[in-house]
């Protein structure tokens, strides 16, 4: 396979991953809303997580999606920017095994797009 197909599929899971996480999360919390004494906060805690983590998934698949689509420069931007993506799930998003799988397959989805700029 080639490293910008397999650069897709690595962000395209990374992405899935991410989604999962954050419908995990949304469920949890709200249920965790629901059964506390704090109803709002609690929502609105867990709705604001879900779509923080909804932009990011969304970033991550369609900047996989320019990196295979497109040919040099933007291949090279796209595979940056992926880096970036993952470090930033990474950093600012915190922890939980999904998301640190899928900081990884964004990580490795950016690596093989900056191998497949040619």
């Amino acid at each position: 396979m080639e490293n910008r197909r397999l650069g897709f599929l690595f962000g395209l899971l990374g992405a899935i991953l991410l989604l999962l996480a954050a419908l995990i999360a949304l469920v949890g919390g709200l249920a965790e809303a629901v059964v506390g004494h704090d109803v709002f906060r609690g929502a609105t805690a867990a709705i604001g997580g879900f779509v923080v983590d909804l932009v990011l998934a969304l970033l991550l698949g369609f900047f996989a999606l320019i990196g295979s689509r497109r040919s040099g420069d933007m291949r090279s931007a796209s595979g940056v920017i992926l880096i970036l993506l993952a470090l930033v799930i990474w950093l600012l998003i915190g922890g939980g095994v999904l998301l640190l799988l899928a900081g990884l397959m964004a990580l490795i989805a950016g690596v093989l797009l900056l191998l497949a700029r040619h």
